[in-house]
């Protein structure tokens, strides 16, 4: 009777997470105004007649890559240079034992 009594208790709570959910997140939604406001102010920067100009430390690439820094900490992250010059941010998950995500783009631009 107790291995009866075992599977019944087992099998009931094996069954737990198919009837107890989580409750749903809402998902995640871009404020679009602010995104179209920060990539109008970084395609001022290094703007020429022909298209944009921020060849690679470059016054306008060192002003584009300023704009960066400052939006990475005012999103919270920790940004820094490696000796590559890329601009990494940092910002700590929930369960530090896990690996970080990353992504990546270009400030920089060709001629025109």
């Amino acid at each position: 009777m107790r291995r009866r009594r075992f599977i019944g208790h087992a099998a009931s709570l094996a069954a737990i997470p198919l009837v107890v959910r989580p409750p749903r997140r809402a998902p995640l939604q871009v404020n679009g105004a602010r995104l179209n406001s920060w990539l109008s102010r970084f395609d001022a920067v290094g703007r020429t007649a022909g298209g944009i100009n921020r060849v690679g430390y470059s016054e306008a690439d060192l002003a584009g890559r300023a704009f960066a820094l400052d939006l990475f900490r005012e999103a919270g992250l920790a940004p820094r240079i490696d000796a590559a010059g890329n601009i990494i941010g940092r910002m700590a998950g929930r369960d530090r034992s896990l690996p970080p995500i990353i992504i990546g783009s270009h400030i920089d631009s060709v001629t025109d």
